[in-house]
């Protein structure tokens, strides 16, 4: 009897496996060249800075002074931010109501640890999405007051 459920059991992986293969659900080899030769699709312009979508894929180039940059994020990006962020923001509007808040303050006081330039560019990201700064900053400071101050955020400059 056990013989007869393994047989059933290996037919049935076989038969799935050989279903995925064929259907193309299986590993698929994609052709870095097809994703380049992908149409742009302009999404916007802000001074020197750009977004544009190729082959699925959302692309942000910013240009300028910290607050430039943040501020063209802001601008380009606003819904994006929103939408990526919506849990994070009514954490934040639910610590907000709290009268301890204590988690506000430790971001205003992890603030002065932060480059004057990366305080610039969370300024631009407010002002260009119309974000207030605090959300930005508590955004920014969440995960290191979350891992009590182990920093977890890198970024990357060219």
């Amino acid at each position: 009897m056990s013989y007869s459920r393994n047989s059933a059991f290996f037919t049935f992986l076989l038969f799935s496996v050989l279903t995925l293969v064929f259907s193309g659900c299986g590993s698929q080899k994609i052709k870095i060249q097809d994703l380049l030769n992908q149409p742009i699709e302009k999404a916007g312009n802000f001074n020197r800075s750009k977004k544009y979508i190729r082959a699925g894929i959302t692309v942000v180039y910013l240009k300028g002074t910290a607050y430039e940059i943040g501020f063209a994020h802001g601008k380009l990006c606003k819904n994006e931010i929103i939408n990526v962020n919506k849990i994070y923001w009514d954490y934040y509007d639910h610590l907000k109501k709290l009268p301890d808040g204590k988690w506000l303050s430790l971001s205003r006081d992890l603030e002065r640890y932060i480059p004057e330039e990366y305080i610039l560019e969370m300024k631009g990201i407010a002002d260009g999405s119309g974000i207030e700064y605090d959300k930005i900053l508590f955004l920014n400071t969440l995960t290191t007051i979350a891992m009590h101050s182990n920093c977890f955020a890198f970024s990357f400059q060219q």
